[in-house]
C-alpha cells in the first residue's frame, strides 16, 4: 500500500500585525491576561479588500517559488469555514487559477478542526489509491464575521451584573432582617407554613408588597434550580467603594481586615466566600471589574444572605487598588504555593487584605509581584491545590484565631 507523506509546506499571512495593546485599547481587557489564558502575543488582520481566495492563492504561489511542481496535482482540498461565495467553491477557484484541467477540487466545512479533515482525507485518497498528488490549502477570514467588542458569555447568569431578584427562603428572610431595599415579594399560593410565614410577616412589618403566584409562575420566573417557592424583586446590588471598607473597619476601632478576589470567575464560591468572610468578621471583600464573577442572585443565595451585611467594592484595576492600600498602611498577603511559607507562621494581627486567586490560574503575575508577603497551606495529599473558598476559609480563620488571643 502506497504511503501519503507531506512534501512541502508554504504559507501566507497579512502584512498587518495586530498586538495585545490593540485590545486593551477597544476591550476590558489586557496582554497579560490574553497571554496567559491563550498564550497570544500578536496575531495577522486581513486587509478589509482581501479575500480567502487571494491569501489562499498567495500561499500557493509561495509553494510554487520553492520549486514545488503543481501540474502534477490531481486533487485540490479546500478546508474553509468563511468562503468568498457560496459558488463555486474556493477550491474551484484555485484550479482555474492554477489552470489544471485533470483534477477534482472541493471545499470542507470543519471550522478550526477543518486542517485535520482535510489531512485525513487526503491520506485516505492517497493511500485508497484515487488520488496521487493533493494540494490542500487552508484560508481563513474570520475578522470579517466575528466582532470583538461581543464579550458576551454563554453563562449569562452566573457572571453578568446582579440580576434584580433574590432567591430562596434564607436568602429572602436575611434580606428581610437586613433592612435593605425590596420591592416585591413573590409566593408560591398556598404556601404559608414553616419559614414562609416567617417571610410573610416580616414583609407586612416592613409594608413590603407578596404576591401569591401559580407554582408555575415562580419556577417560570426562577433564575436557579430551587428557588423554594419565594422570590424577592430587588434593585440592583450597592457596591460600596474601597474607602468604605476602611472606613468600615476604623468605625469599629478594629485593625482593617480585607480580602481581595483576583479573578474568582464562579458565583458559587463567590458566595460561599462571602459567607464564610461575614462570619470571621471580614471588613470588606473587594473584586474586579473584568473577567471575574459579579454579585447576582446564585451569589446572593450560596451566601445565605450574608451579601446584606457585606461590603463589597468592585474596582477597575486590583493592582492600583493594592497600592491605594498599601499607602493606607494595609499589609497585603498573596496565596501561593510557590512559596516557603506558611499562613500560620505569619503576623496577621495588623491592617491586612489577603488575596485569594482564581480557580484556574491563581493570582496573576503583576497582582502577585505586588504583595508584601507570599503564603501557603501545606497540601499532604496527591491533589495539589484546594476549593478557592476553602482556602479562602482556612487563611481567614487563622486570621481570626489570632485577633481573639
Amino acid at each position: 500500500m502506497k504511503r501519503a507523506y507531506i512534501k512541502e509546506i508554504a504559507y501566507y499571512v497579512p502584512e498587518k500585525i495586530l498586538d495585545n495593546k490593540y485590545f486593551e485599547s477597544i476591550l476590558d481587557t489586557n496582554n497579560e491576561w490574553i497571554i496567559t489564558r491563550t498564550g497570544i502575543e500578536t496575531r495577522r488582520m486581513a486587509r478589509e479588500d482581501e479575500t480567502i481566495f487571494e491569501m489562499g492563492i498567495n500561499a500557493v504561489n509561495n509553494l510554487q517559488n520553492k520549486g514545488v511542481d503543481l501540474t502534477v496535482v490531481d486533487t485540490i482540498i479546500t478546508p474553509t469555514v468563511t468562503k468568498d461565495y457560496i459558488f463555486p467553491s474556493m477550491a474551484g477557484q484555485i484550479q482555474k487559477a492554477l489552470g489544471l484541467k485533470n483534477c477534482f477540487a472541493f471545499d470542507m466545512s470543519a471550522a478550526c478542526s477543518g486542517y485535520v479533515y482535510a489531512m485525513n482525507t487526503a491520506t485516505a485518497l492517497i493511500e485508497s489509491g484515487q488520488s496521487k498528488n493533493i494540494l490542500i490549502v487552508c484560508s481563513e477570514k474570520l475578522t470579517k464575521d466575528i466582532n470583538w467588542k461581543d464579550r458576551k458569555n454563554s453563562k449569562k447568569n452566573e457572571t453578568e451584573e446582579f440580576n434584580d431578584q433574590i432567591e430562596g427562603r434564607n436568602a429572602v428572610l436575611e434580606l428581610l432582617e437586613s433592612g435593605k431595599d425590596i420591592n416585591k415579594i413573590y409566593i408560591t399560593k398556598g404556601e404559608k407554613h414553616g419559614s414562609i410565614t416567617k417571610i410573610i410577616a416580616k414583609a407586612r412589618e416592613r409594608k413590603i408588597v407578596t404576591v401569591e403566584v401559580e407554582r408555575e409562575k415562580i419556577n417560570q420566573m426562577a433564575q436557579t434550580e430551587n428557588a423554594q417557592g419565594v422570590i424577592a424583586i430587588v434593585p440592583p446590588f450597592d457596591y460600596c467603594e474601597v474607602e468604605d471598607i476602611l472606613n468600615e473597619a476604623k468605625s469599629k476601632k478594629e485593625k482593617a481586615f480585607i480580602l481581595i478576589l483576583d479573578g474568582i470567575e464562579d458565583p458559587h464560591n463567590l458566595g460561599s466566600i462571602i459567607r464564610t468572610a461575614e462570619t470571621a468578621g471580614v471588613h470588606g471583600i473587594i473584586i474586579p471589574k473584568r473577567r471575574a464573577a459579579a454579585v447576582n442572585s446564585t451569589v446572593v443565595k450560596t451566601s445565605a444572605g450574608a451579601t446584606s451585611f457585606m461590603k463589597v467594592a468592585r474596582v477597575n484595576n486590583i493592582n492600583e487598588t493594592i497600592k491605594y492600600l498599601k499607602e493606607n498602611d494595609v499589609w497585603i498577603y498573596g496565596t501561593d504555593m510557590e512559596t516557603d511559607k506558611m499562613y500560620y507562621d505569619e503576623d496577621l494581627t495588623g491592617n491586612i487584605a489577603i488575596v485569594i486567586g482564581s480557580e484556574g490560574f491563581g493570582m496573576s503575575k503583576l497582582v502577585k509581584e505586588n504583595c508584601d508577603f507570599l503564603i501557603k497551606i501545606p497540601m499532604k495529599g496527591k491533589i495539589t491545590s484546594l476549593n478557592a473558598s476553602v482556602s479562602a476559609g482556612i487563611v481567614m480563620y487563622e486570621a481570626v484565631k489570632q485577633r481573639i488571643k
